[in-house]
């Protein structure tokens, strides 16, 4: 998928388990047909509904996964890309700090002799000023 927005949207899409028309706001047209014996009376009902997945919404999710599958493991890069040519295509920059990870990072360290200290969950909050 080249375009990240058109990702998000199709991945907010499968996260609530519908199309992405559905999550643009469209909804299926219904029509309902009657079927009446000869005093009138409705005997039967047919209800047709609008398919929610066409083939280009299945498309879509297809596409999602094709991209998933060739994302690596380990930095999520484009595999195609990431592997191309040499080791030497790519250059190290210096690593950015999340002050809220260290934070979190510290209040995991401060209960690691703790019992359990996999089933505590750390909560941080940023001081005010």
């Amino acid at each position: 998928m080249a375009s990240p927005a058109l990702r998000a949207r199709v991945e907010a899409a499968e996260r609530l388990g519908i199309s992405l028309r559905r999550l643009d706001g469209w909804e299926p047209a219904e029509a309902t047909e009657y079927e009446r014996d000869e005093t009138g009376h409705i005997v039967r009902s047919i209800t047709r509904r609008e398919v929610e997945w066409t083939p280009d919404e299945a498309d879509l999710m297809i596409a999602l996964g094709e991209v998933r599958a060739l994302a690596c493991p380990g930095c999520g890069g484009h595999l195609p890309e990431t592997t191309a040519g040499t080791g030497e295509d790519w250059t190290q920059e210096p690593p950015v700090r999340c002050h809220r990870c260290t934070a979190l990072a510290h209040a995991r360290d401060d209960y690691r002799d703790s019992t359990a200290p996999q089933a505590l969950h750390h909560r941080v909050r940023r001081l005010p000023g």
